[in-house]
């Protein structure tokens, strides 16, 4: 039975510069300009409902007119929210610079999600959740917050460590049930409990990955390397789950937001088949690399399923 994907997170206007190449340091290029709605938490939310489930929104918008849009944005997707609007504090926006291959460079500035508050989230929607997802685009007191009456209710709790940075607090992976990183958190979070990777040089062997991810204290640890594939982790087992093969990129903005915003949504249909909600939500974000923007580009079930669904 599906139970609800509450996903209590980030909002940010995304203004997207597309060019040729990136800028060297003091370099200037031309290219193209385009504005549309972004925020990994809004990203993940909008990802979740696009793949069929039944989704909250939760966060903080500013009372100015990129708030007044997102809210007509999610009315007409049909996505349920529940927003704060300030009058004292701006709308969250990123600034993204986007190259001829795909790849991106992202700057954000907070806003109003740095007043996201746990007291959003009352007890009869805690109630109702099955999977309740954060990400580090908020403050961390009120990740912990959730993430702590959410173990005491029974709900899984799924944590996008993103974006990673020196301040992230440790304390958060003993609340957290399913850990989603890229390599560059995985290399963060390894080196902040005690290890000391690099992205670049993360082991190749699965096995050595497993007991790094073992090393982090989350019950499940799906760790994101884009064209290798998930490596998912677990006390019992790990395996790898690979990339859909013959992708065409066009743009790789949200591309991790729509894996976990399918993940979620699979995982709370059937809890039991990991794999399944692993391979349901890489054929989510391979879609989404195909298409150019964020929250535009997360697909809808009909076109995950079209593309194998679980299988």
């Amino acid at each position: 039975m599906q139970g609800l994907v509450l996903v209590v997170g980030s909002y940010a206007q995304d203004l997207s510069f597309v060019t040729a190449r990136f800028p060297t340091p003091g370099e200037t290029v031309l290219g193209t300009f385009e504005s549309g709605p972004g925020g990994k938490g809004s990203n993940q939310a909008i990802a979740a409902h696009r793949a069929g489930a039944d989704c909250v929104f939760v966060g903080a918008i500013g009372e100015d007119e990129a708030g007044r849009e997102i809210r007509d944005f999610y009315e007409a997707e049909g996505l349920a929210t529940r927003l704060t609007v300030l009058a004292d504090a701006p709308t969250g926006r990123a600034g993204i610079v986007r190259d001829r291959s795909g790849q991106n460079q992202i700057v954000m500035t907070q806003g109003a999600n740095l007043r996201v508050d746990p007291d959003q989230v009352d007890a009869d929607l805690l109630a109702r959740t099955r999977v309740l997802l954060c990400q580090n685009e908020i403050p961390a007191e009120t990740v912990r917050e959730l993430f702590g009456r959410a173990r005491a209710a029974g709900v899984t709790t799924l944590l996008n460590p993103a974006p990673m940075g020196a301040d992230f607090p440790a304390d958060l992976l003993g609340l957290t049930d399913i850990l989603v990183p890229n390599e560059t958190e995985f290399a963060s979070l390894q080196t902040l409990c005690g290890g000391g990777l690099r992205a670049a040089g993360l082991p190749s062997d699965d096995g050595e990955l497993h007991q790094q991810c073992r090393r982090l204290g989350p019950p499940v640890v799906l760790l994101t390397l884009g064209e290798q594939g998930v490596l998912a982790s677990t006390p019992e087992e790990f395996f790898r789950v690979p990339a859909v093969p013959g992708v065409e990129v066009r743009d790789t903005t949200g591309a991790g937001d729509a894996f976990v915003g399918a993940f979620a949504t699979a995982f709370a249909e059937d809890s039991a088949d990991l794999a399944g909600a692993v391979r349901f939500a890489n054929r989510a974000a391979a879609l989404s690399v195909q298409v150019v923007g964020a929250a535009g580009a997360m697909p809808t079930r009909d076109r995950i399923e079209a593309a194998g669904g679980r299988a």
